[in-house]
């Protein structure tokens, strides 16, 4: 039985074990695309994690494409200097490195491009649809000329990555870019020798490697590759199996990374947390039974169990750990040594993505340390000047991460919670009943582990008042007391047949058939939720995307249990709470429509009876909708009723967390982070 400690060979490279950190993007180069320092004392990081193999993020090939501000770049001699730094950095860590190749072709993001070159998305054909997500740029298709021009391209960067010290390259062929556009129907309209059947289709990969080894000789190639496009018109897995993986070992490729999905269905290319762990990794398990070279499998993998399990049945040679090697640097060491209740999970947020996508360099919600430099890793964490015995009020996760880091710098810290649980909000959030969120909840599991191991003690049941800090005297107070419902001020809002979505997911479920959710922000997971009851669930919902959209409706398996759900929001959108993250919403929304759940949008509620509510649409006019139960999920507020009765009384109190007002997790943990290491 093969074991997850067990090297393997990739062409004429051994690789210390299975485990495997891929690509990731992080915009951390330079402006001039060159590695900066916080990315290679990130890489380096995460390279000494244990890590066999370490591939680092995808580089563009040519001044001529581009899809993120701050991509790494490999087309021109002087970035090979940074390129070198990096590969030094992983195997100053003990790992074996490897170099993405990037040509974006139609998802490149014309507006970033240099003002002397053109600014279109290239394309296999003039007829490649352009990617939505992206708000759908120009796309011209390549000539000749230039299609042989990109393959040198590719040829010389190998070049580069070679002379920088990489131990192998990668061709990013997968997520819709351009050597995928040139294999998929749904993108590759030509009728010559680069398309018109799978045959040409697939010339553009054969001839990319051709040049490449003409070029650099006998050096490991692999090849990231989408097994399925779940797109309609685009291939499924049928069609890789069929063509798609012979092709790519009789052209001599080293190794295969199997991943799936485009831009245009983006939930497939970054998992969120509303799909289950490993969603595609039945894709690679099915290569991997007919390949002949080694297989690279991933999917939302963010417990080592999981790893060691995939490589001892013998379903992958390698396990990629992307997102979950960020969240942990330390996943592989811990995977290897059997700690894999120490690993800090990734909670599947996306927010390393988002902030990417909003122009701004890449964080981990759940590892601050992540995309900065070594002043900020914990290794360089600075003793307190004076101990401290701190008060940490709200166990959520920005007190228990406040309280974590407080401690390792020597303070002595107590956490008082109110309620009988940590966790704090992402209880809540982490508690849908028919939508997967409970992923969310790791990192308060792996915090309140951490400090019990730390010795911090956490009196929960116990209310925080001013008389009892007057009390306790305590040397500094942190509040991190989260947030409440912000209940509308409306006739009928306390009535009997009315509850918060707070009371819903801490166990007051007894609801009617009829359903008014109060509140499309916060209120379209419950609605997602709740509108899903009585209806078959997807086991896998990429699969859906291969259907038109009236073949993804739910269906009934339990008529008497179907809820009747209505939203009804102020605004003009659905779906985006402080927390919300656009891929996340994308999510949702589909969620939403294919349970059937009526979203009103640019209304406004006068009233809330014992059996409807009472609106006014956009259009003036009043309606009645039937109500059996009522759910409050307007917005939040902070609870700093404790904050404003200290103020004045000369107390050292500072303020973290949702109580400063609601927000997505990453600020919760930087919050905790910064006021941690100045106090």
């Amino acid at each position: 039985m093969t074991k997850v400690s067990d090297p393997i060979m990739i062409r004429n490279v051994e690789v210390k074990n299975r485990l495997y950190a891929p690509p990731l993007i992080s915009n951390l180069a330079r402006e001039d695309l060159i590695a900066s320092q916080p990315l290679i004392e990130s890489t380096y990081r995460r390279a000494k994690g244990g890590w066999g193999l370490v591939c680092t993020e995808s580089s563009i090939i040519s001044e001529k494409t581009k899809l993120f501000p701050r991509s790494m770049a490999i087309y021109d001699n002087i970035q090979v200097l940074g390129l070198h730094e990096l590969a030094e950095a992983i195997h100053g860590g003990g790992s074996k490195a490897m170099i993405q190749l990037h040509h974006p072709g139609r998802e490149c993001n014309p507006a970033l491009l240099p003002s002397h070159i053109e600014h279109v998305a290239l394309a296999p054909s003039d007829t490649t649809p352009p990617c939505a997500l992206l708000g759908s740029p120009k796309t011209r298709g390549l000539t000749e000329e230039e299609i042989w021009g990109i393959i040198d391209d590719y040829a010389k960067a190998a070049t580069r990555a070679k002379a920088a010290g990489y131990d192998m390259v990668e061709v990013h062929a997968a997520h819709g870019f351009l050597p995928q556009q040139f294999l998929s129907p749904f993108t590759n309209h030509r009728n010559d020798k680069w398309g018109g059947d799978w045959g040409r289709r697939l010339e553009f990969i054969r001839q990319l490697i051709t040049k490449m080894r003409d070029t650099i000789g006998d050096y490991p190639i692999a090849i990231r590759l989408s097994a399925d496009e779940f797109v309609e018109g685009g291939y499924d897995i049928d069609d890789f199996c069929r063509y798609i993986l012979p092709a790519v070992e009789e052209a001599g490729y080293d190794m295969l990374d199997v991943t799936c999905g485009v831009f245009d269905n983006f939930a497939t290319v970054m998992p969120e947390v509303y799909e289950p762990r490993g969603v595609w990794t039945y894709l690679a398990e099915r290569v991997k039974k007919l390949a002949h070279i080694p297989v690279a499998g991933l999917s939302r993998i963010n417990d080592g169990r999981m790893a060691v399990r995939f490589i001892e049945k013998d379903q992958f040679d390698l396990v990629g750990i992307g997102r979950g090697s960020i969240a942990d640097h330390e996943f592989a060491r811990k995977t290897l040594e059997g700690r894999y209740d120490e690993i800090r999970r990734c909670t599947a947020c996306n927010s390393c993505l988002e902030r990417i996508f909003s122009n701004k360099p890449g964080r981990c919600a759940v590892n601050f340390s992540y995309g900065r430099t070594n002043i900020w890793d914990e290794e360089h964490l600075l003793p307190s000047i004076k101990a401290k015995d701190i008060m940490v009020v709200g166990a959520g996760p920005a007190g228990m991460e406040f309280a974590r880091v407080a401690t390792k710098r020597g303070h002595k810290v107590t956490v008082y919670e109110k309620s009988s649980h940590t966790g704090g909000c992402l209880r809540l959030a982490a508690s849908f009943p028919r939508i997967r969120t409970g992923d969310l909840m790791t990192i308060a599991t792996w915090l309140r582990r951490q400090l019990d191991d730390a010795g911090v003690s956490i009196k929960t049941n116990t209310e925080v008042t001013a008389d009892f800090i007057d009390h306790e005297k305590p040397d500094a107070v942190v509040l991190a007391t989260g947030s409440k419902v912000d209940i509308p001020d409306l006739p009928g809002i306390t009535g009997p047949n009315v509850i918060t979505i707070d009371q819903y997911l801490t166990g007051n479920r007894n609801v009617g058939k009829n359903i008014v959710i109060i509140g499309g922000h916060y209120g379209a997971e419950l609605g997602a939720s709740l509108g899903r009851e009585g209806k078959i669930i997807p086991k896998n919902n990429f699969a859906k995307y291969h259907l038109s959209p009236k073949e993804r409706i739910l269906k009934i398996s339990d008529p008497d249990k179907v809820k009747n759900v209505t939203i009804i929001e102020e605004g003009d959108t659905i779906g985006w709470p402080p927390y919300m993250l656009m891929t996340r919403n994308i999510a949702l929304n589909e969620f939403l429509e294919e349970a059937g759940v009526k979203c009103l949008t640019n209304v406004k509620v006068e009233e809330v009876t014992t059996d409807s509510v009472r609106y006014v649409a956009s259009d003036g006019k009043v309606y009645r909708i039937p109500a059996d139960t009522v759910v409050v999920a307007t917005g939040r507020e902070g609870n700093r009723n404790l904050y404003h009765q200290l103020a004045g009384k000369g107390i050292e109190c500072y303020k973290i967390g949702d109580c400063t007002g609601p927000e997505k997790i990453d600020k919760a943990i930087r919050d905790a982070n910064f006021v941690a290491r100045q106090i």
